[in-house]
């Protein structure tokens, strides 16, 4: 099962970076395959998206993880076995949010690509969100 992973300092505080994170309906800002994403109650989302011009409605899990490592967790079931986790971690005056995600599709550059636009959107939309 190929295994992408990337990190991006952000300047805010980890509370501010998980504060965004953890409310699923921020998603679209930062995700730019999610077109819209609402919380179905425990663990469940619904999530609206485009692949490859076609939209697709689905259901996927998402959990935080607290702790000394605060993480988000998701996933959804499908032939690919995909799934994910965010970890936000202090670095000084910034932190570091790192993104990992496991999938059987062929390993492919696109994905290590959408990770990192994912990652820098999610950048700008926190410390614009930060900023006030």
């Amino acid at each position: 099962m190929p295994t992408y992973r990337s990190s991006v300092s952000i300047e805010a505080t980890p509370e501010d970076v998980l504060a965004y994170v953890r409310d699923v309906r921020n998603l679209p800002t930062y995700f730019d395959r999610v077109t819209a994403a609402e919380p179905l109650g425990g663990e469940a989302v619904r999530t609206t998206s485009v692949v490859e011009g076609r939209t697709t409605v689905g259901e996927a899990w998402f959990r935080v993880k607290e702790g000394h490592h605060p993480r988000i967790e998701w996933g959804v079931e499908s032939p690919n076995h995909y799934h994910g986790w965010l970890e936000v971690d202090r670095e000084g005056r910034v932190c570091s949010v790192t993104v990992e995600i496991h999938t059987d599709r062929v390993p492919d550059e696109a994905v290590d690509e959408a990770i990192d636009r994912t990652l820098f959107a999610l950048k700008d939309a926190v410390e614009r969100s930060s900023a006030g």
